[in-house]
């Protein structure tokens, strides 16, 4: 009968559970509103922001630790080679053309103009040649086309007179052209007697017509300098024109092309690359270059022996 009383009155004992049922119904519907989904959507894209942002981290960590050990070992690299070629540690030396020519009662340095020019922007790597310029001598020629600008002229002598007090500096009558008369008696002494000259004559320079080009087509492309050059189209007696060029040249005439600052820039595409090249292997087959050979097995380390 107990079991009977109990079950009888469950209806009154449940009402409590009911309206806390509901109240917890109703409370939970009041938050899971549109404010709360809201603050649900900014804290999901905060928390994932955070996440883009760490990993965006430690992938420019990463990288910035992968680029310095790359530059690293591509600066151990190139010290070893350097170090291999008994190069002075820390700079690359590149050979330019000042001459020092010893006359028996004179030493006289013939310089190109380049050092004064390139001592200070290159911190001392270029331009060496006339930090020693008590021991060459005391007597100067400047030579070369930027001796006509006299603001190259008198820095040069100022900064030679810091050096040496007492030099003889002599700029040459004709600096401009000085490379090509020097070109010219060195022609001359290796003609042999007899042999017939290629020059045409004055008569043939004086009537000459050319025609000058420097426009978009005549830019080099084979690297980054983009050099302007000009493109000076001759007439010519036998002349094998350029067909082919993107600047076409009929037969009866030549090209020359100026403003180019390596000798790549004298040719106009890859084709005629193809055929320099080819002639240069054989020209280099026929005739080694003693001063490569020299440098890749005369100043190779030794491998002890066994």
């Amino acid at each position: 009968m107990a079991v009977k009383a109990t079950i009888s009155s469950s209806p009154a004992s449940l009402k409590p559970k009911s309206s806390a049922a509901a109240a917890f119904r109703l409370g939970w519907k009041q938050i899971s509103g549109p404010l709360f989904r809201k603050y649900i959507i900014l804290f999901m894209v905060v928390v994932g922001v955070l996440l883009v942002s760490n990993e965006m981290v430690e992938i420019l960590f990463f990288y910035s630790e992968y680029k310095v050990s790359r530059v690293s070992i591509q600066q151990e690299q190139a010290e070893a080679a350097a170090e291999a070629a008994y190069m002075p540690k820390g700079m690359v030396a590149v050979p330019f053309n000042p001459q020092l020519i010893n006359t028996g009662s004179k030493l006289i340095l013939i310089d190109c103009g380049n050092g004064v020019s390139m001592l200070e922007p290159s911190k001392g790597r270029a331009g060496r040649t006339l930090q020693n310029l008590a021991a060459a001598g005391r007597k100067f020629i400047l030579q070369g086309g930027t001796h006509l600008n006299l603001a190259v002229v008198k820095a040069q002598v100022d900064f030679i007179r810091t050096k040496v007090q007492d030099a003889e500096i002599v700029v040459h009558p004709y600096s401009g052209e000085a490379g090509a008369i020097g070109a010219a008696l060195c022609a001359g002494d290796m003609t042999k007697p007899g042999t017939a000259t290629r020059f045409r004559g004055y008569d043939v320079i004086e009537s000459l017509e050319y025609t000058s080009t420097t426009n978009e087509h005549t830019t080099c492309t084979w690297c980054p300098v983009s050099c302007k050059r000009t493109f000076i189209d001759v007439r010519l007696p036998n002349g094998t024109g350029r067909p082919w060029s993107k600047l076409p040249l009929a037969a009866g005439w030549e090209r020359v092309i100026s403003g180019n600052s390596c000798p790549k820039g004298l040719l106009e595409d890859v084709n005629e690359m193809r055929v320099v090249k080819k002639n240069l292997e054989v020209i280099r087959d026929a005739h080694p270059n003693t001063a490569e050979l020299v440098r890749e097995s005369a100043f190779r380390r030794a491998k002890p022996v066994s």
